[in-house]
């Protein structure tokens, strides 16, 4: 079994990785016992963190497309409820109902005021 190196043999390499090349993401942490690396594997070590930059970023698009995607989904479908039908009961349901599809969302409540109080605060306006 080999020696493990002693804290004071290792050297900590940090190598950002920036997407759009200016926006700093975050970082690779490289422990070596070399003092430094030979051009050839700070290339190879470069590739790896552009790489890993476009990988990152590609994940991070496709998740907020897939939430767009998901929120016209909604929209669609209460829109589609609103047209459908004439209950108001049903209609705050599935907008209820809709809204709890949203990522993150915990609980949904819908509040309408009551016809007299919605007729005095169009007279205030």
């Amino acid at each position: 079994m080999g020696a493990v190196p002693s804290d004071l043999d290792v050297n900590e390499f940090d190598i950002p990785i920036t997407i759009r090349g200016e926006q700093v993401i975050g970082k690779i942490t490289l422990a070596t016992e070399q003092s430094d690396f030979s051009s050839e594997e700070k290339e190879f070590i470069e590739a790896i963190s552009n790489q890993t930059a476009l990988a990152l970023e590609s994940a991070r698009l496709l998740e907020e497309a897939n939430k767009r995607v998901e929120q016209e989904r909604a929209i669609r479908e209460i829109t589609t409820e609103f047209s459908r039908t004439l209950d108001f009961e049903s209609l705050l349901q599935s907008i209820v109902k809709e809204l709890g599809k949203i990522p993150l969302v915990k609980e949904t409540s819908i509040h309408i005021n009551p016809p007299d109080e919605i007729e005095r605060s169009e007279v205030a306006d």
